[in-house]
């Protein structure tokens, strides 16, 4: 799911509390929820009110415009492009904030303690955007998450993930991989579920690419380790979301129901993809 395509979604912290509440050194580094809905307009009234509401909690807040580029599918493709305008906050320490477009929602961290947490401030963000706003519909939800798994008590990176999520190893006299990207989307319910496990040199950068012009507004870097390490490294993309874009009727509640099945679909599957030596080593047992 993809920030230049229909969604976009969450994961946050690189060693902290894991998204079950459970882990004490879980390798979660990057947290993103988001709501789509039709094009609204946002104008400066509109942009002070939100602003004035929620600065206690994100005062770096500010502006900027870009060029967007829509694809429409009919009898014939055509592709616009047109300047809009984003509104993102954060707070002080640059390490949660929210993006606003006149199609969505984004709220992000990567100082992610619980779910709980992480659900209040986005139950504050959705409930002040939709006050201002006054958006009846939207269109769909996701969440995301970006683990960042680093070579800790076990023998090899490759101990810390299921091993059909490490792809064919090219390995001869002649080659040596230097990368391994395995996925896979399976479907429950109204939502889709992707998994992207990708095994990579320390010294590539761990925020996938689709997300970094989200991310630039947050500090990152503060949450990796000065130095690249000198071995491979994996990620898990876990990206959970409405199949279908339709229309569906706002309501604050139900809408963050929906974020805490997606919530819970995503934390089985990381839990099914990791190795049960990982979780132990992350449990701190």
């Amino acid at each position: 799911m993809h920030l230049n395509k229909v969604y976009s979604l969450v994961y946050s912290r690189a060693m902290g509390v894991q998204k079950s509440g459970k882990l004490r050194h879980a390798p979660l580094l990057y947290t993103l929820a988001m709501l789509r809905f039709e094009n609204q307009q946002i104008g400066s009234e509109q942009s002070s009110k939100i602003r004035a509401e929620l600065e206690k909690e994100f005062p770096r807040f500010d502006d900027h415009k870009i060029k967007a580029v829509r694809t429409q599918l009919a009898d014939e493709v055509s592709i616009e492009s047109e300047e809009i305008t984003e509104y993102h906050g954060e707070n002080l320490e640059r390490t949660s904030g929210f993006l606003l477009r006149n199609d969505g929602l984004f709220f992000h961290t990567i100082d992610y303690v619980k779910y709980e947490a992480f659900e209040k401030s986005l139950k504050k963000v959705l409930r002040i955007v939709h006050k201002v706003l006054k958006f009846e519909y939207y269109q769909a939800v996701g969440i995301r998450y970006i683990d960042y798994i680093r070579l800790g008590s076990l023998d090899a990176i490759d101990d810390y993930v299921q091993k059909g999520l490490l792809g064919f190893p090219i390995n001869n006299r002649d080659m040596k991989a230097t990368q391994t990207v395995c996925e896979t989307i399976a479907e429950r319910g109204e939502f889709a579920i992707r998994l992207r496990c990708s095994k990579v040199p320390g010294r590539v950068f761990p925020i996938p690419v689709d997300l970094q012009p989200l991310t630039r507004h947050l500090d990152v870097m503060a949450k990796l380790p000065p130095k690249p390490p000198d071995e491979d490294v994996i990620l898990l993309d876990t990206d959970c979301f409405h199949k279908q874009l339709e229309l569906r009727e706002f309501d604050l509640t139900a809408t963050l129901e929906k974020f805490d099945e997606m919530h819970n679909i995503a934390s089985s599957v990381f839990k099914a993809a990791v190795t049960g030596d990982a979780w132990k080593e992350w449990k701190g047992e």
